[in-house]
């Protein structure tokens, strides 16, 4: 279980990555979002620890929430009632007003690593070509070699699974992905399916698996699928769509 701790200040950095590593993880420092972002260390956290300003809080988890689903959690002086709603509602988990006793600190992050071992979803493959695998959330193509993906790149295949051979909006896609309203951020999907496009098409510009379906969204090609549920195959549908 990885943890990536985003603080600016090296001591807080320090006692939550002490935390961290008593409970059985392995730790990752940032010194702010916008470095863990281009060091594509934000994407693939399993669990955030984020240390912020109270000015700098709300964009900092709204940043973060655009590249992760991640469990988050947010510490902050002078962490208002107002503040504190605002920072649950744009996507925290649990945000703690600092100073507070390790004990607390400890307890808070061992609940979210819970939380995020209890989230991993059950195995299952995309039959032939593509193949996945959800407890590490990588993507093989054939014979080659696994590609990882971002929890928001495998949430959105699990949306697209979820309604296989039939297209999705991308204003649906907005609410199940990132559970934002479906005006905030029709964009991000483009976005990310381009980024997932890349990462599993073996011609992106020729899409085979993540179809676009003019005037309709998105859907992943009917046929493809074959799911693996405590070892029992469900039966797939063998017919083909175009590619768009």
């Amino acid at each position: 279980m990885k943890v990536l701790v985003v603080s600016s200040i090296p001591e807080e950095s320090a006692l939550l990555s002490v935390i961290a590593q008593w409970i059985g993880c392995d730790v990752v420092s940032a010194a702010g979002v916008q470095e863990a972002s281009e060091r594509q260390v934000l994407a693939l956290a399993d669990v955030i620890a984020l240390v912020s300003s109270s000015e700098e809080a709300l964009g900092a988890v709204r940043r973060i929430r655009r590249e992760t689903l991640a469990p988050l959690l947010v510490t902050s002086p002078h962490l208002s009632d107002a503040l504190h709603t605002a920072v649950l509602d744009s996507g925290a988990d649990l945000a703690i007003q600092r100073p507070c006793q390790p004990t607390v600190l400890t307890a808070q992050l061992r609940a979210l690593v819970r939380r995020a071992t209890q989230m991993s979803p059950l195995p299952y493959a995309i039959a032939e070509e593509l193949e996945l695998d959800s407890r590490s959330r990588t993507a093989r193509i054939g014979d080659g070699y696994p590609r990882q993906l971002s929890p928001l790149e495998f949430r959105l295949l699990e949306v697209l699974l979820a309604q296989r051979g039939q297209p999705v909006a991308p204003e649906t896609i907005v609410m199940q992905v990132w559970n934002y309203r479906p005006e905030d951020g029709t964009d991000l999907v483009r976005k990310l399916i381009n980024r997932l496009r890349a990462k599993i098409e073996p011609d992106p510009s020729q899409p085979e698996y993540v179809i676009t379906v003019p005037g309709a969204g998105y859907s992943v090609r009917d046929g493809a699928v074959e799911w693996h549920l405590d070892n029992v195959d469900a039966p797939s549908d063998k017919n083909r769509v175009n590619k768009r």
